[in-house]
């Protein structure tokens, strides 16, 4: 959002193709205080598509990059695009933990837990969030949101899961702190909030540079540049979940589309 809005500002025709129904991305799973932050982004964002400057299509998957080809499939079917710029940005995949019964019911992210309680949906009434080291901030997020609301107990652990107790829905989760203790919780829902790793396969198939770190590869660019008109932005390049980090990176990239 961040990105696109900067380039139609400047006078470019900006299409975003958006897998989602609607856009926003994890701040649609941040509490509403921590949603905020972004919101001046956000606001500039939906300006630029009611003035036409931005086309928005929700709901389109791009599905590969083949040279300057763009494969996207949507509503109306497949089709391949080209554009003089293409700006992936991709984001991230929650995290997952090998610990045992992590396929439990009731094991999930912090951050689906946030998409489904901002469209209504409480996992539980006795939750725990572990926050693992590396993760954030949806954690977090998410049990300040469930506080104001007073709809359920929410526990915040910081250390790695072991276990989870239960076979057809959680029982409980057995949390081991930086300390190396390891302590049991009873809880019918657990949210993990670990490192995410980032979204790299369009952009490998596109040509980048990729590092593999802890949390998986990384992509590298030159100033948002992966070569031949093709950049990456946002957690894709391992840029922080935040608001200013973000915006700083989109007017950099911004500016080296307009040089090139």
């Amino acid at each position: 959002m961040a990105i696109a809005s900067r380039l139609a500002h400047a006078g470019r025709v900006v299409e975003v193709i958006d897998d989602q129904l609607a856009p926003g991305g994890g701040i649609t799973a941040l509490a509403p205080a921590d949603a905020r932050t972004f919101e001046s982004m956000r606001a500039f964002f939906t300006d630029q598509v009611k003035q036409g400057r931005i086309q928005m299509r929700s709901g389109t998957v791009a599905g590969g990059v083949y040279g300057r080809d763009l494969l996207v499939v949507g509503p109306t079917g497949a089709e391949v695009l080209e554009a003089r710029a293409l700006i992936l940005a991709c984001g991230a995949h929650d995290g997952a933990l090998a610990f045992e019964g992590n396929d439990v019911p009731g094991v999930m992210s912090a951050r689906a837990a946030g998409w489904l309680l901002g469209r209504g949906v409480i996992v539980g009434k006795r939750i725990v969030v572990v926050a693992s080291p590396g993760g954030g901030p949806f954690g977090a997020s998410f049990a300040d949101a469930m506080r104001e609301r007073e709809a359920a107990e929410v526990t915040v652990v910081e250390g790695v899961p072991v276990a989870v107790r239960g076979a057809s829905r959680v029982k409980a989760v057995v949390v081991r702190g930086a300390s190396g203790k390891e302590k049991e919780h009873a809880a019918d829902a657990v949210l993990i909030d670990a490192p995410r790793s980032p979204a790299y396969e369009l952009a490998e198939q596109a040509g980048a540079a990729l590092v593999h770190e802890p949390r998986g590869y990384v992509v590298r660019t030159e100033a948002g540049r992966i070569g031949g008109g093709i950049y990456a932005v946002g957690e894709l390049t391992g840029t922080a979940f935040d608001a200013k980090a973000i915006d700083a990176e989109a007017a950099r990239v911004a500016a080296s589309i307009s040089e090139d």
